[in-house]
């Protein structure tokens, strides 16, 4: 139980949840604009994972070399260098939703 509390505290941080911000933003129908558009719209309505999310950008996904990116690369099935452009990729996304 107390992980599951712990969980719901800080969020999960298991690799598909990190692979899953690169994947859902760049496989959106209405494009990357849309999806960094949408993402920075949260900020304007009542979100309340808004701020949880803005600080998890901020603090596991700046570059690549942070947890959030890590994780995602070895969510990502592949060779090593697909895993560092999976890296460099979710840092770059990062920075677009967060308007770096």
């Amino acid at each position: 139980m107390a992980s599951t509390a712990a969980s719901r505290a800080t969020g999960r941080r298991l690799p598909k949840d990190a692979y899953d911000v690169l994947l859902v933003t760049m496989g959106t129908v209405d494009g990357l604009e849309e999806a960094v558009a949408g993402f920075g719209a949260e900020a304007d309505v009542d979100s309340t994972g808004d701020a949880f999310a803005l600080k998890a950008l901020q603090r596991d996904f700046l570059d690549p070399g942070p947890d959030g990116p890590i994780r995602a690369a070895q969510f990502y099935p592949g060779t090593i260098n697909n895993r560092d452009r999976i890296r460099e990729n979710v840092a770059m996304l990062a920075k677009f939703l967060l308007g770096s």
